[in-house]
C-alpha cells in the first residue's frame, strides 16, 4: 500500500469516528482520555449507570479493516445503547495488535460494556452476525462462542473498583464475589475468582498447534519441538527436531493476527519474507539456511540451527574482536539489497571466527516502505511510522553494538540518543569508541558512513583499542566544584518537577506515578509518598533549604489518613516504609499526629509475616524498627518486633553451606542479595545487633555476609549468582540484586568489620571495574552507586578510589539529566517512563546529587541522615500556608 493510500485511511478513520462523535451529542457522554501510549474515546448514553463489575465484550479486527468494522458494530451498539469505547487513532489499533503492549492486549480494539446479563445475551449474537471474524488476532483472555469469532467475552471491572494489595505491595482492582471477598481482576489471565454463569457456554481462544514432544507435518516433512527457546505475544520459539534427517532446527510459530499493519500484513506476510530472504542469504554464508515455512492459520518457519555464542555473552575483549566480524556480515546483506532492521549483539553469533546473524523478521528490501521496529537503543531517530527502509537504519544500529561490546550495558536501557551513548563512553575514558558512535549516528542518515568506511573504521577500531589513560587521573578540584553545583541545582529543579505529578486535597497532597501501578495512589517508599517525601526531605536537608516544607507536611497529612489494614507490611513495599516516613517528618515538625501514625503503621507490619526479606517483609520492618528507634529515641520499639524476629528465625534454612530464608523452602527461589535475598537479612540481623548490643546477631550478619561471598559467586568469581541454583547474575552496579547491594547491606549494618575486609575489598574491586553506566535509578543504577562511592569515602583505603569514582557517577547522571530550564527529571529503570517516586523514579538520583553537592557520606535510608532531616528543619504554621493557597 502506498503512502498516500495510507494517509487516506487514517484520515477516514478520523473523519468516521468524528461524525458519530457529533451525531451522538448531546444524547450521549463521550470521554477522552489517554493510557499511554493509548489513546481512547469512551461513548456512554447520557444518565446511563453502568455496574462495576460483569461481562464485558471484546471485538478483534484488524488495522486495515476497523474501519470497516466500525460501521457495521457501532449503528448496533448505538440502537442498543450499549457504552463502549475504541482507540481513536488507527495507529493505536496497530499498537494494541503489535505485540509490543503483550498479549493481554490483543485483539481488543471495541469494549462494550453491557448493563446486565441479558443485554450481554442480547448482544453477543448480533455483533457476530455483523462482524463474525476477523484478520485481527484473538483475545487470549476471553471466551467465545465459537472457535475463531471476533466477538469476545470475560468477566471483569467496568470502572472504579475496590484496591486490593498482596503481600509484596502490588495493586490491582478486584472483583467481589456475593460475600464480599476481593479477588484480583488480572488482564492476563482468568480472575482468579469463579465468576457467574456467562452470557453462553464459550471457548477459549485457540492453543498452539506447535507443542514439544508433538510431532507435525511441513511439506510432507515431519518436526518435533523439543523444547521452547521464547515467547513473545507475537510468536514462539522451539528448538526442535527433523525426524527424517534426525538434525536440529529452529521453529518459529507465529501467532495468528499479530503484527498487522494498515497494508494488511501480518507476522505470516513477516514469516513468509523472512524465509524468501534467508533462502537469497545462504550462499553468503552469513545466516540460517531456511528449511521450510507453512502458512496454516499458525504460521510456521523452519530454519537451521546455527550454534554460536552471541556477542553480548563474550568477555569484553572478545566482544570488541567481533565487531568489525560483524560489520563483515551486515555488508553481505547490504549487497543482497537487504536492511536487517534488527541489529544487536543478541542477533549476532560467533563461531569458528565468523559472525552470522539471526532473527530476520523485520528485513525488507532496501528502498521498500519498512515499519518502525527493531531494539530499543538500536532504532535510528529518523524512523517514525511506516518509512522507506535504508542501510543507514542498520548503521546507526550498529552505535549500539560498539557501545555494548566496550561497556557491557545495553544501550536500550538508557534514554540516551548517539550523543549521549558517546558523552557516556567519552566519561568512561573510552574517547575512540565514542568517536566511531558519534559518526554511526550522525542525525543526518545520508552524513553515516557507507557499510565500506564502517568495516574499516571497526577494523581499525579493534586493532588500536584501549582506554584513554586519563580516565584514571585524579579528578581536578575546579572540575568537583563545578559539579557539586550542578548537583545541587539539578537536585532542587527535580523536586519541583515533581509537582507535576501532584495529586491534593484539602491541606493533603500525594502523587501519581508514570510506573506500572499507575491507576492507583501509591504510598511505599519504592513507589510512591513514603519515598518522594524522604526524597524531598533529603533534597531540602542537603541544600541547605526548606523549599519542599509544604510538600512534606501536606504528603505526611495524606499518609496519616491513609488506613494500614489492607497494606503490605515491608519497608519498601508497604506499612514499615509509611512509619519510617511519618516518623520522619512528623519529628521534622514535632507532629505528634504524624508520629502516632507512623506507630500505628509499624505496629501493623510487625503482626505480618506472610514475606520475609528486606524489600516486602520481616527484615525490612525489623531494619525500619531499627531506624525509627534511632530517630525518635524510643529504645520500647524494638520491643514491638520480637515476634518478627522469631518468624525469620523459625524460617532458616542452609542450602549449599549459605543461609536462607523461606516460609516454603520446596517453592520459593533462594535469593542472594540484598532486595529479596540473605545478604538483605543479614543486614537486618546486623542493624538490630547494633541497636541492642547484641553480638549474637551480629555474628550472624558476619557468618551469612561470608558465606555468600564464599559460596555464592559465579564461575568466573566476578559476581554473586543471584538464586542459588541458577547460573545468572545480575549487574555489579545493580542494588537489588548485584555486588553493590551486598556491600551496601555490609557498609549499613556491619559497617568496616575486619571480619569481613576480604569480601569488602572483593566487592569493592568488582565495582571499579564496573562502568558508571546504567539506569538513573536507586534500584538498578547509577543513584545507588553514588550512594555506595560515597559510603565508601568514609573507608580511609577507598577515599581518593570513591572520590574520583563519585565524580565519575555524578557526571553521569548529569549526561542522561532531561534538563528543561526550571525543572528537570531521569528516566525510570523503563527509559520510556518518566516518574517521581524514589526506589524507580527520578526522587532517587535527586536525593543522591544533593547529598553529593554537600559531600554526605550518609546513605538515605540510615538512622543517622534521617535522623538529621528530622530534627533542623524551622517550625511552620501549615494552617497558614494552606489559608494563603501556596497549596493547588
Amino acid at each position: 500500500m502506498s503512502m498516500t493510500s495510507q494517509t487516506r485511511m487514517i484520515e477516514d478513520y478520523q473523519a468516521t469516528i468524528a461524525a458519530m462523535t457529533d451525531s451522538l451529542n448531546p444524547f450521549w457522554d463521550v470521554v477522552d482520555w489517554s493510557d499511554a501510549p493509548l489513546r481512547w474515546r469512551f461513548f456512554r448514553p447520557r444518565g446511563a449507570l453502568l455496574p462495576v463489575q460483569g461481562w464485558k465484550i471484546h471485538i478483534s479486527t484488524s488495522a486495515h479493516e476497523s474501519l470497516q468494522m466500525l460501521k457495521a458494530v457501532t449503528p448496533l451498539l448505538i440502537e442498543s445503547q450499549a457504552a463502549f469505547k475504541f482507540p481513536r487513532h488507527l495507529e493505536d489499533i496497530v499498537f494494541l495488535n503489535s505485540g509490543d503492549g503483550g498479549i493481554s492486549v490483543l485483539g481488543k480494539i471495541v469494549t462494550i460494556y453491557p448493563t446486565d446479563l441479558q443485554q450481554a445475551q442480547q448482544l453477543i449474537p448480533l455483533l457476530e452476525e455483523v462482524w463474525p471474524s476477523s484478520d485481527g488476532p484473538e483475545v487470549v483472555t476471553d471466551l467465545r462462542r465459537r472457535s475463531g469469532a471476533a466477538v469476545s467475552f470475560r468477566y471483569g471491572i467496568f470502572g472504579k473498583s475496590p484496591v486490593l494489595t498482596d503481600s509484596r505491595g502490588i495493586h490491582q482492582f478486584a472483583l467481589s464475589n456475593s460475600d464480599g471477598t476481593l479477588y484480583a481482576d488480572s488482564r492476563d489471565r482468568a480472575p482468579d475468582m469463579l465468576p457467574p454463569d456467562p452470557p453462553y457456554a464459550g471457548v477459549p481462544a485457540e492453543a498452539c498447534p506447535v507443542n514439544p514432544g508433538k510431532s507435525f507435518t511441513v511439506d510432507d516433512q515431519r518436526y518435533s519441538a523439543l523444547h521452547q527457546i521464547s515467547e513473545t505475544a507475537r510468536a514462539t520459539v522451539y528448538l526442535g527436531i527433523d525426524l527424517q534427517s534426525f538434525d536440529s532446527v529452529v521453529i518459529k510459530v507465529g501467532r495468528p493476527g499479530v503484527g498487522g499493519n494498515l497494508s494488511g500484513d501480518d507476522i505470516s506476510t513477516q514469516l513468509r519474507r523472512e524465509y524468501q530472504f534467508l533462502k537469497r542469504l545462504e550462499p553468503r554464508g552469513v545466516s540460517p539456511r531456511a528449511i521450510a515455512f507453512s502458512a496454516d492459520r499458525w504460521p510456521v518457519l523452519i530454519t537451521e540451527d546455527i550454534r554460536g555464542t552471541e556477542l553480548n555473552q563474550l568477555p569484553r575483549e572478545e566482544r570488541i574482536q567481533s565487531l568489525p566480524l560483524l560489520a563483515e556480515a551486515l555488508n553481505q546483506i547490504h549487497q543482497a539489497s537487504l536492511v536487517h532492521g534488527d541489529i544487536k549483539p543478541g542477533n549476532a553469533l560467533l563461531s569458528d571466527g565468523v559472525v552470522r546473524l539471526i532473527d530476520f523478521e523485520l528485513t525488507v528490501e532496501q528502498g521498500e516502505t519498512g515499519s518502525r521496529g527493531g531494539t530499543r537503543g538500536h532504532i535510528a531517530p529518523e524512523i517514525d511510522g511506516e518509512i522507506a527502509a535504508d542501510f543507514s537504519r542498520d548503521i546507526y544500529a550498529l552505535a549500539g553494538c560498539v557501545f555494548e561490546a566496550v561497556l557491557g550495558i545495553p544501550p536500550g536501557l538508557l534514554s540516551g540518543n548517539g550523543q549521549q551513548l558517546a558523552d557516556l563512553l567519552k566519561n568512561e575514558g573510552e574517547c575512540s569508541a565514542a568517536a566511531v558512535i558519534e559518526a554511526l549516528t550522525n542525525p543526518d542518515p545520508e552524513m553515516r558512513p557507507g557499510m565500506d568506511d564502517v568495516c574499516r573504521m571497526l577494523r581499525e577500531f579493534a586493532d588500536d583499542h584501549q582506554a584513554d589513560s586519563s580516565s584514571s587521573l585524579p579528578v581536578e578540584k575546579q572540575d568537583t566544584v563545578a559539579l557539586q553545583q550542578w548537583a545541587d541545582h539539578a537536585a532542587r529543579k527535580a523536586g519541583r518537577q515533581i509537582d507535576q505529578y501532584l495529586k491534593s486535597k484539602g491541606n493533603q497532597s500525594w502523587w501519581r506515578n508514570s510506573h506500572n501501578m499507575r491507576h492507583f495512589d501509591c504510598e511505599a517508599i519504592n513507589l510512591g509518598a513514603a519515598g518522594i517525601l524522604l526524597g524531598l526531605v533529603s533534597i531540602d536537608q542537603a541544600c541547605q533549604t526548606d523549599e519542599f516544607s509544604y510538600r512534606l507536611r501536606a504528603g505526611a497529612e495524606w499518609l496519616a489518613s491513609r488506613s494500614p489494614r489492607g497494606q503490605a507490611a515491608g519497608l519498601f513495599t508497604g506499612n514499615a516504609g509509611v512509619a519510617l516516613a511519618l516518623c520522619t517528618i512528623g519529628k521534622r515538625y514535632q507532629s505528634a499526629k504524624f508520629i502516632q501514625a507512623g506507630m500505628n503503621r509499624l505496629e501493623y507490619a510487625a503482626l505480618d509475616h506472610r514475606e520475609l526479606d528486606l524489600f516486602s517483609g520481616c527484615a525490612g520492618v525489623i531494619w525500619s524498627a531499627c531506624l525509627m528507634a534511632e530517630i525518635l529515641e524510643d529504645a520500647s520499639l524494638i520491643d514491638l518486633i520480637q515476634p518478627t524476629l522469631k518468624r525469620l528465625n523459625e524460617c532458616r534454612h542452609l542450602r549449599k553451606q549459605m543461609p536462607f530464608w523461606s516460609i516454603n523452602k520446596e517453592r520459593e527461589p533462594d535469593y542472594l542479595g540484598c532486595a529479596h535475598g540473605s545478604a538483605g537479612i543479614a543486614l537486618a540481623f546486623g542493624a538490630l545487633g547494633r541497636q541492642t548490643d547484641d553480638d549474637r546477631l551480629t555474628e550472624q550478619a558476619i557468618d551469612t555476609f561470608y558465606r555468600l561471598a564464599r559460596f555464592g559467586k559465579n564461575e568466573r568469581g566476578d559476581a554473586l549468582k543471584s538464586i542459588v541454583d541458577q547460573g545468572g547474575q545480575y549487574a555489579t552496579g545493580a542494588w537489588c540484586h548485584g555486588v553493590a547491594g551486598y556491600l551496601w547491606c555490609i557498609l549499613q549494618s556491619v559497617g568496616d568489620h575486619e571480619a569481613l575486609r576480604t569480601e569488602i575489598d572483593w566487592a569493592v574491586e568488582r565495582l571499579t571495574d564496573s562502568p558508571a553506566v546504567g539506569t538513573p535509578t536507586y534500584c538498578h543504577g547509577l543513584a545507588g552507586q553514588l550512594e555506595l562511592w560515597m559510603m565508601l569515602r568514609e573507608l580511609p583505603r577507598f577515599q581518593d578510589l570513591a572520590k574520583q569514582r563519585a565524580h565519575r557517577v555524578s557526571k553521569a547522571l548529569q549526561i542522561l539529566c532531561d534538563d528543561n530550564g526550571a525543572t528537570c527529571a531521569w528516566v525510570s529503570d523503563d527509559p520510556e517512563v518518566t516518574t517521581p517516586d524514589l526506589w524507580v523514579g527520578f526522587s532517587g538520583p535527586a536525593s543522591a546529587l544533593a547529598k553529593y553537592s554537600d559531600q554526605i557520606t550518609s546513605p538515605l535510608l540510615s538512622g543517622s541522615w534521617l535522623k538529621a532531616c528530622s530534627t533542623s528543619a524551622e517550625n511552620r504554621d501549615f494552617d497558614s500556608i494552606v489559608e494563603q493557597g501556596i497549596l493547588p
